[in-house]
Formats: structure tokens, C-alpha cells, sequence
């Protein structure tokens, strides 16, 4: 679950509250942004970036064998590749994800069309903090 995370550590988040109306719906409708990020997203390549203590990159590599897959519904939820479950918004170009036993996950949108979406994802990990570029593809 937090490797899915970390890895899309891509969406891609202020909490979203969710009323208590029937069950799938929400209080808010969907922004531009959001409506077009409802469906099926599947990473297809991550560039990580490992930063020193000046925002300076140490080491970089590419991986293009990735398994991380986003859904994103009409009711405002997202369902990742292990199967959690969260909420998502879009506010000022950022896609926020919140979790319930977790953190939210925050990413900056690069560009978005209506089947190419890139992001990037920053985060402290075990060896410092690291930036990730993902780019992910709309089925």
C-alpha cells in the first residue's frame, strides 16, 4: 500500500468531506479539472530524482516497468492499483488524494489532456527527499 502510494506518491489534497447522502454520492460537483480525470490512468514511466539538502539532483533514473494505476470516479473517489480507496480533488493545478488511515498525497500537475497526464510527486524517504515525474496514460 505505501510502496503504490509512494510510487504515485500521482494523484493524483485539502480533505474532501463527504456528506452522509446515499452511499457513492458527494456534496460538490466535479471542476473542470476533476471531470477530466475521471476514468482509468496507468503510469507508464517515472523519472525519481533523489535531492540534496539545496534542492539539487543527486541521482536520477527512469523506470518504465511500473505497475500503478489510478481510478477516478464521478463521485470523487479514487481506487488505486492495491485496491485503497480515497478521495480526490483538483485545486490550483495540484491533485490531491486523501486517504482515510493516511497522509493526503499531493501532485503538481505538469500537463493534462484528456489521455496524457504528467505529475510530480515530492516527498522525504529513507535516503532524503526525492522528486517524481510521472507520466500516465487515460485507457
Amino acid at each position: 500500500m505505501k510502496t503504490s502510494r509512494l510510487i504515485f506518491s500521482l494523484f493524483l489534497l485539502p480533505l474532501m468531506m463527504v456528506s452522509c447522502k446515499k452511499d457513492g454520492e458527494i456534496d460538490r460537483e466535479l471542476n473542470a479539472k476533476e471531470n477530466q480525470l475521471v476514468g482509468t490512468w496507468n503510469a507508464t514511466s517515472v523519472v525519481g530524482q533523489l535531492l540534496d539538502a539545496n534542492g539539487e539532483v543527486q541521482d536520477e533514473q527512469t523506470i518504465t516497468d511500473i505497475d500503478v494505476t489510478f481510478v477516478f470516479k464521478a463521485n470523487g473517489k479514487v481506487i488505486d492499483n492495491e485496491g485503497f480507496e480515497g478521495t480526490f480533488r483538483v485545486e490550483n493545478d495540484r491533485i490531491i488524494i486523501s486517504y482515510e488511515d493516511d497522509d493526503d498525497y499531493i501532485y503538481d500537475i505538469v500537463s493534462l489532456t484528456a489521455t496524457e497526464a504528467v505529475v510530480l510527486f515530492e516527498f522525504d524517504g529513507p535516503m532524503g527527499r526525492t522528486k517524481d515525474r510521472y507520466t500516465l496514460v487515460k485507457q
